[in-house]
């Protein structure tokens, strides 16, 4: 999903993305993402559309609202969840 593009492309985007979630068992009622920009590389520079496409996104009344937080907002946020709908991931995390 594009974020920050054509709210009629990122709609269906984002409920398909939904979708496959819950396929897969999402539980919780917070999901993070990492917007960093329209070509999501970790290392450019941010999207300065961004805020607009929130604000777009949000008065489109879809029931799913987007918020920008920082990762420190969201894990206070995701820490009021039950602790056991938070799933456990073990193994290694290489950077490439």
């Amino acid at each position: 999903m594009r974020i920050g593009g054509p709210l009629d492309e990122a709609i269906p985007a984002a409920e398909a993305y939904l979708t496959r979630l819950d396929e897969h068992g999402r539980r919780l009622s917070v999901l993070g993402a990492q917007p960093t920009n329209i070509y999501f590389s970790d290392n450019d520079a941010p999207n300065a559309g961004l805020p607009e496409f929130v604000r777009r996104w949000n008065a489109s009344n879809h029931p799913d609202m987007m918020r920008l937080a920082t990762l420190t907002q969201y894990l206070d946020r995701l820490r009021q969840e039950p602790a056991e709908l938070i799933p456990t991931q073990a193994g290694n995390c290489t950077d490439w």
